[in-house]
């Protein structure tokens, strides 16, 4: 029973989506202006069914993301976040400087087998991934022409 278990959370681990985290604009934004975010996952996800130790699994994971912006109060979720103007996942940089963005996604999952839904899998999948950011400061122009 046991080898089943580790093959189930196996099976598990091995098919959850990758995360790759990015950020909308890309590689840099402004000060007071929101920078949109995405996790690079589905808010949920059901692997197609494969045979663990002869038993047709078929495994579901729904996940949760912990952003940190490198700025500010880390932010939890379980929106994967999107572009502009839809975007769930934002942050306002209020000063400039290279910031490390770092998000956590840990997925919950549970499995069935045999016409049997939603057994629980033991523990999490803990994902994280980092990038960095440059946040520029905007700046105002009046620009005349002729005066």
């Amino acid at each position: 029973m046991a080898s089943i278990s580790a093959g189930i959370h196996d099976l598990a681990w091995r098919t959850v989506p990758v995360l790759a985290p990015s950020s909308q604009p890309r590689g840099s934004t402004l000060t007071g202006l929101p920078t949109f975010f995405r996790a690079g996952q589905p808010a949920h996800f059901v692997a197609a069914p494969a045979s663990v130790a002869g038993v047709e699994v078929t495994v579901f994971a729904q996940p949760n993301w912990t952003w940190d912006f490198g700025q500010g109060p880390l932010f939890s979720t379980v929106d994967p976040g999107g572009w502009y103007p839809s975007g769930r996942v934002r942050h306002l940089y209020p000063k400039r400087g290279l910031f490390r963005v770092r998000v956590t996604c840990t997925w919950r999952a549970t499995y069935s087998a045999r016409g049997i839904a939603n057994l629980p899998i033991d523990g999490v999948i803990t994902q994280s991934a980092a990038f960095d950011l440059r946040v520029r400061e905007a700046r105002r122009y009046l620009h005349t022409k002729g005066v």
